[in-house]
């Protein structure tokens, strides 16, 4: 490894190859996306999160992961917050499986953590995923079905009452493009959200994103940068900044804040 200059930890267990990511155990023999990195140590994207947090003063004692993938954020949110609950959600058999590994190999309590198989869309409805361990799993077009398992969806604010969560500290949502989908429920959800981390990316229009973005600004969220250092007020400085984000690359994303006022 050293000809690669990869200087994070592997670790072999009977379970897998693990990479010591900023602390977190991540199985790397079914994905390589741990491996993808040379140089210092990667820094987990855990530590920015929960930072972010910290410093806009909000307690998390529950916690949603929409897009929970590998459990990244799952189990760092896990460990940094030890009381409170952790609910991930993620459609994918073959991710859940390595989630799943992840979760048994960590040196902390990781039991209490809630897994839930489940799409999230606009509504509920089967939907097929496309098959294998990966980071981009989504949902496929009707009638495209090769490579691809069955998955149950539903929208968000139903699932929240299926499970009992009366409020959330923290929503996390990636799912590759299907972000704008939930724009009515985050609506339904309304008070009882603090604050959502989403992902904004090249894969869905992005007058779809904007019009997400404006219906939770007019529900007086604030809305920040990915490093929650620069406010974005209105729709068009949110479009500004996408359009920036987005043009070094076609398959571009970043993540914008959105603070409820209160």
């Amino acid at each position: 490894m050293k000809l690669c200059d990869f200087q994070n930890e592997i670790v072999l267990r009977p379970e897998g190859i693990f990479v010591n990511f900023d602390g977190i155990l991540m199985e790397s023999s079914h994905t390589a996306l741990y491996l993808k990195n040379s140089g210092p140590p990667a820094v987990h994207r855990g530590r920015h999160v929960s930072q972010t947090l910290n410093r806009l003063n909000i307690d998390v004692s529950t916690v949603v992961d929409v897009g929970a993938n590998f459990g990244e954020l799952s189990l760092w949110l896990t460990r940094e917050c030890p009381h409170a609950r952790i609910v991930a959600v993620e459609p994918s058999s073959d991710n859940l499986s390595v989630f799943k590994l992840n979760r048994k190999a960590q040196s902390f309590p990781t039991e209490h953590i809630e897994i839930v198989q489940q799409a999230i869309s606009d509504r509920a409805e089967v939907a097929a995923i496309q098959r294998g361990a990966s980071p981009m799993s989504r949902v496929v077009a009707p009638g495209d079905t090769a490579g691809t398992e069955t998955v149950q969806c539903e929208r968000l604010d139903v699932l929240f009452d299926k499970l009992g969560i009366k409020t959330a500290d923290f929503v996390k949502i990636d799912i590759e493009g299907g972000e704008p989908k939930v724009k009515e429920a985050l609506m339904a959800l309304d008070e009882r959200v603090r604050s959502y981390y989403i992902e904004f990316s090249q894969f869905a229009p992005l007058e779809d994103y904007l019009g997400l973005a404006s219906a939770l600004i007019g529900r007086k969220f604030t809305c920040y940068d990915e490093t929650a250092a620069v406010r974005l007020n209105t729709a068009e400085e949110i479009s500004r900044h996408l359009r920036a984000a987005f043009a070094p690359s076609k398959i571009a994303v970043t993540n914008l804040w959105f603070i409820a006022e209160r």
